[in-house]
């Protein structure tokens, strides 16, 4: 019974590092203990613990939010990915260049979209969508560029378990619709998904490839479509794909610039 205890009070402590990374301010104990189902006292045990190690921060009002130590978690996941430093300043060098933010993905399944890094050269009357690390993959270009590449089976399987929260209520969930636009994706030099925050407010991405040619990663960058010419578009898309196929060529694969 009490390494049952021990799992489920895991869980929960898991659980509370994510409704406090999910609350744009910080919350109350009683808050927290009714959203986990668990009396005040075990849910001030939880964060005297995760407080102790950093996890968790308490303010002068008396609630919790995530603690810095969650930033030496992000930075060692961050080292699986050796290439990040060359990859950054290929994407800074892009930022400049057209006054937007750069970011690097990868894909985790079931449909999520994790944001490695991002760079930003936006002016500073322009300003920056707030975006999470971490994406519904379905509704971005990187995510669905990603996703792309998967089987049919594994999307398929994705797809059925995968987050179903939509950004645009006009556009409600269609499963078969979504499979069909995801493997519309599969070989495209790059990707343009439209109306991702807003109407008009999309991205565009292109593949990151390893040096067996599988695609590991997307550049993406988050732009206001309805600011660009059909010309402008394309350049920024050939942009955003030379920019990946120099940060491929940078990893091992053998390709030759744009």
């Amino acid at each position: 019974m009490a390494k049952e205890n021990n799992s489920t009070n895991l869980e929960k402590a898991c659980d509370l590092l994510l409704i406090l990374s999910q609350s744009a301010n910080p919350v109350s104990v009683a808050d927290l203990s009714t959203k986990l189902n668990v009396s005040r006292t075990t849910a001030y045990a939880m964060l005297a613990s995760l407080q102790s190690r950093g996890f968790v921060e308490r303010n002068a009002d008396g609630r919790y939010m995530n603690g810095y130590a969650l930033l030496r978690l992000a930075d060692g996941y961050q080292r699986m990915y050796p290439f990040l430093p060359l990859a950054e300043a290929h994407m800074r060098t892009l930022a400049r260049l057209w006054e937007q933010s750069v970011m690097i993905t990868v894909y985790k399944s079931p449909c999520h979209l994790v944001m490695l890094r991002s760079v930003s050269e936006l002016p500073q009357q322009v300003p920056i969508p707030r975006m999470s690390g971490v994406m519904n993959a379905m509704l971005v270009s990187g995510g669905r560029l990603l996703m792309a590449t998967l089987t049919d089976e594994q999307l398929r399987a994705d797809l059925d378990v995968g987050p179903m929260e939509l950004l645009l209520p006009q556009h409600p969930y269609d499963k078969e619709q979504m499979y069909q636009e995801i493997i519309a994706c599969r070989g495209a030099r790059y990707v343009i998904e439209r109306n991702e925050y807003s109407l008009g407010r999309g991205s565009i991405a292109a593949p990151v490839y390893d040096q067996q040619g599988t695609i590991i990663a997307a550049i993406c960058s988050p732009v206001d479509l309805t600011t660009l010419t059909p010309e402008m578009e394309q350049k920024l898309a050939m942009d955003i794909t030379t920019t990946a196929m120099r940060i491929s060529a940078e990893i091992g694969y053998p390709v030759a610039i744009i």
